[in-house]
């Protein structure tokens, strides 16, 4: 559902929707969507965004 990724000096946060999850629909082709977010290793982390972007994702797969 989440990864963290520490590129050099970069720490990325990135949240995944597993396409194989969801129902599949004839005719439409599906893609794993995901986003990610750039962490400052030098502040605080952005907690209100990171458990609002794990809500939403949970949320996704409670309806399943």
């Amino acid at each position: 559902m989440c990864f963290l990724w520490v590129n050099r000096k970069k720490l990325l946060l990135g949240f995944v929707e597993d396409k194989s999850l969801f129902p599949k629909i004839p005719g439409v082709r599906s893609k794993d969507q995901f986003s990610t977010m750039i962490i400052d290793p030098n502040a605080d982390l952005p907690l209100e965004i990171i458990l609002k972007n794990l809500q939403d994702g949970i949320a996704k797969y409670d309806r399943l």
